[in-house]
């Protein structure tokens, strides 16, 4: 019995030892993650306004679908195809309180088989406009990194043009 207590007593004090061990792993594990947790993880303003300008092309597509393939009106654009809110708002425009983008007036009203090269054209881009309405390059606005301007095509595809680019895509 006595040499069982002492197997016991031998055990627990082995246990002890292994123990301490996982714990000291732990905080030292817990000490170097916790800086790379405390990060900030906010998506860049370009990420956010790509997604943005996504949302953008999808709805004007969307529109456009459903009304026999003609492009909508210029006239009050985002509350005709449905875009409200946040979407809007373009994370590196800190000054405007409507909408950052503008849509490209020359498509207004056009069929997307009178569109030559979709995946050139503009439907909508960065702009200080104040209708929300763009004809040519002049009306893009340069706020990203890099002089970059986030575009949305009538293919449907969006990118962040540099301004050297800027010069190839089309408005018609």
């Amino acid at each position: 019995m006595v040499k069982n207590i002492k197997k016991i007593f031998k055990f627990r004090a082995f246990r002890g030892f292994i123990i301490a061990e996982p714990l000291i792993i732990l905080v030292t594990t817990t000490a170097l993650v916790t800086p790379m947790l405390l990060q900030n993880k906010q998506p860049s303003p370009v990420k956010t306004c790509v997604s943005n300008q996504r949302q953008l092309a999808t709805a004007v597509l969307m529109y456009t679908y459903e009304n026999d393939e003609i492009y909508p009106e210029a006239d009050d654009i985002w509350n005709s195809v449905g875009v409200r809110g946040k979407v809007l708002k373009c994370p590196s425009d800190k000054n405007r309180a409507d909408a950052a983008y503008a849509y490209n007036a020359n498509i207004a009203n056009s069929s997307i088989e009178a569109l030559k090269n979709p995946e050139e054209i503009v439907i909508s881009a960065d702009s200080d406009r104040e209708d929300n309405l763009m004809t040519s390059v002049a009306d893009v606005v340069k706020r990203h990194k890099e002089n970059n301007v986030v575009i949305s095509f009538a293919d449907g595809h969006v990118k962040a043009v540099s301004e050297y680019s800027l010069n190839f895509v089309k408005f018609k």
